[in-house]
């Protein structure tokens, strides 16, 4: 079971002067000093808040001098618990925390608890008011971050992405864990709004939702959820990460729209893993597979499948549409489908045995005199290249008596 102090360190990095005043408390708590756990828990929680604010640059709307004069009072030993506690409260010239007045009031709380504990006084403190604060701990501290939790946090993620400031394979999650903790339900699809606006990779977004999707709670995820679908951020999510189609699964009408009108744009080349991941999870209805196949051959931008893309497009028939398309009914032929699809033609020759359609069409169309130039070359390369189809296609050409295309094969 995980102690107070890992818990609270799993969800926030933490500066090195709590650790004794939160293992204290955990001392205290089993031993059923539960006045001085609460205590000591108090000043781990003020501790933190303290650090934060030493580190933090002066907050918009409260004049220079005075910020220099709370920062003073924050490095004095005898005032920081009282400096932490009043810029918890403080409003006016402007807040330091941009938290709800509800969390103001929870904080006035357990500072009256934390003087009845520190002063001895009659109330009753047992274990159900440690616990009770711990949770308030975790459920809070992200919020208390000097300039508001979400303006800050969402500054810190626009930083993350600038390599000025974040070096290369620094973790993203962390940072990404603390955002139920730092943003109120409620404001979770303005701080999405936010984000997407103020990050312009669309690959760098797609990381940021990835990461709220795999490590976050429910409620978060449905909000993502919902973002993307009202907002249509979902198809560079699904680019980057296309196993979140499952995000999809309340909504069969968007899914149609996204096979149907999204995938295979000539300027994105990866849709392909989209389109197989939709088959995969069983989001294409039935009765709309050889549909979406058909559509998804059609457009096709040069796509290479991986191993398990294959394995799950040939489950449902996608290559057998795709052989029937390109060979018999001529798309080979067309310049900018034979073209910009050469290399995967190519690819599918190399992978599954010739069809003696294939042989037919490729020794039709590259004996004439206008035919696709980048196909002619690939499948130059493919012939040169592997001996063994070459022969595979010799052999088929000999049989129905065709003549190879002086294009591809001569030497």
């Amino acid at each position: 079971m995980k102690t107070l102090l890992t818990r609270i360190q799993d969800t926030f990095p933490l500066p090195e002067e709590t650790v004794v005043p939160f293992r204290e408390a955990e001392i205290c708590y089993r031993a059923g000093a539960y006045r001085a756990a609460l205590l000591f828990s108090y000043i781990g929680w003020g501790l933190t808040l303290r650090s934060r604010l030493l580190r933090a640059a002066c907050p918009a709307g409260i004049p220079l001098e005075k910020w220099q004069k709370h920062l003073a009072n924050l490095r004095c030993e005898d005032q920081w618990d009282h400096e932490v506690f009043e810029l918890t409260k403080q409003q006016k010239p402007a807040p330091v925390f941009l938290v709800s007045e509800d969390l103001r009031h929870q904080v006035r709380y357990w500072k009256d608890r934390r003087n009845d504990c520190a002063h001895f006084k009659t109330n009753e403190i047992d274990h159900s008011h440690v616990e009770s604060f711990w949770h308030f701990i975790f459920s809070n501290l992200g919020k208390f971050v000097p300039n508001g939790s979400a303006a800050a946090l969402l500054n810190e993620i626009v930083l993350y992405f600038d390599p000025n400031f974040t070096p290369p394979n620094a973790p993203l999650d962390p940072i990404i864990e603390r955002i139920p903790h730092c943003v109120e339900r409620d404001e979770l699809s303005q701080f999405f709004e936010d984000l997407v606006e103020k990050i312009s990779s669309s690959s760098d977004t797609a990381r940021v939702f990835d990461a709220l999707i795999r490590i976050t709670n429910n409620y978060t995820v449905n909000t993502v959820r919902n973002f993307l679908v009202s907002h249509k951020h979902f198809l560079s999510l699904l680019r980057n990460f296309p196993q979140h189609v499952i995000l999809l699964d309340q909504n069969p009408d968007l899914v149609r729209c996204l096979w149907r009108k999204h995938l295979f744009s000539r300027y994105h080349h990866n849709d392909l893993k989209v389109f197989a991941a939709l088959l995969r999870a069983n989001m294409i209805p039935q009765e709309e597979i050889a549909e979406a196949n058909d559509k998804a051959v059609t457009e096709l931008t040069g796509n290479i499948p991986s191993l398990v893309d294959k394995q799950t497009l040939d489950q449902y028939g996608f290559f057998a549409v795709f052989s029937e398309r390109a060979f018999t009914d001529g798309l080979l032929d067309d310049f900018g489908w034979g073209n910009i699809n050469a290399k995967l033609v190519c690819w599918y020759l190399g992978s599954y045995p010739i069809p003696v359609e294939a042989v037919r069409s490729i020794c039709s169309i590259f004996t004439r005199t206008y035919f696709p130039r980048k196909a002619c070359d690939r499948l130059t390369e493919l012939f040169k290249d592997n001996l063994i189809k070459r022969h595979e296609f010799e052999k088929i050409a000999q049989q129905e008596q065709l003549a190879l295309p002086e294009a591809i094969f001569g030497e």
